[in-house]
């Protein structure tokens, strides 16, 4: 069965595996599809945003461990995205997912995960 706190430290640790992802995507049926896929795996906790306001705000006030760039991005914008990156985190991947299906999505998640 194992302690109480035994629990907690499992508890803990399934936490600590839970990466945070954003997914910035102009495309509203698109962004609700890729937000609907990583919701089916426990270990990710997506945020979704489908214009540069919310996109601002969560970069802002959180920290992820991927951003997932989708389709309808301005090109301009998405350099922000970048820059923004580049000089305030180092442990933030970017991903550019503008389709391929699921397979495609999680094998990309993989790669910088290493699940």
């Amino acid at each position: 069965m194992g302690t109480n706190q035994e629990k907690e430290y499992n508890i803990l640790a399934m936490k600590s595996d839970i990466k945070k992802i954003l997914v910035i995507c102009y495309h509203q049926e698109i962004l609700n599809t890729l937000e609907r896929i990583l919701l089916k795996t426990p270990n990710y906790k997506p945020n979704v945003s489908s214009d540069i306001a919310s996109t601002n705000s969560y970069l802002s006030e959180n920290k992820f461990d991927a951003i997932i760039l989708g389709s309808g991005i301005p090109e301009n914008q998405e350099q922000k995205i970048e820059r923004w990156v580049k000089n305030n985190t180092s442990s933030t991947a970017i991903i550019y997912h503008y389709g391929g299906g699921s397979g495609l999505l999680f094998n990309e998640l993989e790669s910088i995960f290493g699940n």
